[in-house]
């Protein structure tokens, strides 16, 4: 777990650091968690549920891929942001 969370923060800094592929490398790391989180969104609002989980992860993957990388405070503001794009 520590390794994970390692590989987040690092991913973030380097995110942060205007590295272009930071993203890329992050999204394995936090997958499992955003996907878990989109099926209990998804669960939750049965009117909106033009979408799979699945299919939610990666329609947010590419909305954050378009948000100004520097902004994001660490790994917990991060995944406000993720979950506010789910």
């Amino acid at each position: 777990m520590t390794d994970s969370l390692d590989q987040v923060s690092a991913c973030l800094a380097d995110l942060a650091n205007g590295d272009e592929t930071a993203l890329d490398r992050l999204l394995p790391h936090i997958y499992d968690e955003l996907r878990a989180l989109a099926r209990r969104m998804y669960r939750g609002d049965a009117a909106a549920r033009t979408l799979n989980p699945t299919a939610l992860v990666h329609e947010a993957y590419a909305r954050l891929a378009q948000q100004d990388p520097r902004a994001y405070e660490g790994r917990q503001h991060f995944m406000k942001v993720a979950a506010i794009a789910i």
